[in-house]
């Protein structure tokens, strides 16, 4: 208040009211909300797999835990924490420009290693925009750094510091718009030429060899690839954006599991929601699901397997509007794979279903 108010008077009612004010505002806007951020922290790998608060619990605070990945959801507080830091050096060191940067500058390079180390974010993409703008806040820092000398010989250098500053920043946006432009192009062309004629989602441990066979034989006969959700992909972010831009049909592979599966609900309703076509391929052991059943699923999942869901921006109510329509979905049964007989009617089937689905302009080489 000193120097923003010199004309206060310390001690004063005034003052004291000013004080109060201060108080409350840290208190309610920091204070209490570093204190909420923390205890969700603390709470999160207690209470995510419960079946009766892990729902809850995640949908409560998926503000805080669904940007970054299921193993750092710690990194929400550390990003808070970097922001209430960068805030308090402005008025711990109000009026001493040097420290002030100083600050900074130990606060973003230590969170810029820790976001470099750690990956704390769903998407590659995102990592990398993180470390490359804690990187360019660490440059026009460093390069702010010497203005703050006051000495008559450094106003030539302080001149070309902040020349230099200025190409600096320009060449960062120009290098974020050429990025972005990148990215929209590349976005424009997948819808067009969609690299996968079909994609399989099944249930791994129930019917994992069965879906390798099913895509061993789709391939010859559709004129695209055919992908494997169990193959070549890290994270279901990556999964569900082949399904969003580069794949013409979604093949439900059902076993007994499949739709209890959080990651294969996930799947199936991002396809629903971007209009990507649906075909049911029932293996022998499934029995059909009634829609009852289908809507009672989802309060089967526990905290993490909402996590998960809301990690690919799936909530449960669009995993429920989407079981709506499966049992109006045409279904195709696969015969049981017993002796030549069983293998022959097994392959007839598939290349019944193969030819329902659209052939992609895409090149089917490897890219």
């Amino acid at each position: 208040p000193i120097l923003t108010a010199p004309s206060i008077i310390c001690s004063t009612e005034e003052h004291r009211a000013m004080v109060g004010v201060g108080v409350a505002g840290v208190l309610l806007f920091m204070v209490s909300t570093i204190a909420v951020a923390a205890a969700a922290t603390y709470w999160y790998p207690r209470l995510t797999p419960s079946r009766a608060y892990g729902a809850n619990f995640v949908t409560a605070f998926q503000f805080l835990f669904q940007k970054v990945r299921a193993e750092r959801y710690y990194y929400a507080t550390l990003f808070l924490l970097r922001s209430l830091g960068v805030n308090l050096s402005l008025v711990i060191f109000a009026g001493r420009e040097y420290m002030v940067i100083t600050s900074m500058l130990v606060i973003v390079v230590t969170y810029g290693f820790l976001s470099a180390r750690l990956a704390p974010w769903r998407s590659p993409e995102a990592n990398l925009a993180d470390s490359l703008l804690s990187l360019g806040i660490v440059l026009v820092l460093a390069l702010a750094l010497p203005l703050t000398v006051d000495e008559v010989g450094m106003i030539e250098f302080k001149k070309t510091l902040s020349l230099l500053s200025t190409v600096c920043v320009f060449a960062a946006l120009i290098c974020v718009i050429i990025l972005l432009l990148a990215a929209i192009a590349a976005a424009c062309f997948g819808r067009k030429h969609k690299k996968y004629s079909a994609y399989i989602t099944h249930h791994r441990e129930s019917a994992g060899i069965r879906a390798r066979l099913l895509k061993c034989m789709f391939e010859p006969h559709v004129a695209g690839k055919v992908f494997l959700d169990a193959d070549g992909v890290c994270c279901l972010d990556d999964q569900l954006n082949i399904i969003k831009m580069q794949t013409h049909t979604v093949i439900v592979f059902l076993s007994p599991e499949t739709l209890y599966q959080p990651s294969c609900a996930a799947e199936i309703t991002t396809a629903h929601l971007n209009e990507v076509p649906l075909m049911l391929l029932a293996c022998p052991c499934h029995q059909g699901l009634d829609e009852n059943t289908l809507k009672q699923i989802p309060s089967t999942w526990n905290g993490r397997d909402i996590q998960l869901l809301l990690s690919g921006d799936i909530t449960q109510e669009y995993v429920e509007d989407c079981y709506k329509i499966i049992p109006s979905l045409p279904q195709t049964s696969l015969p049981a794979l017993a002796g030549s007989l069983g293998r022959s009617a097994f392959e007839e089937v598939v290349s019944d279903v193969s030819k329902q689905l659209p052939a992609p302009k895409a090149d089917k080489s490897d890219e």
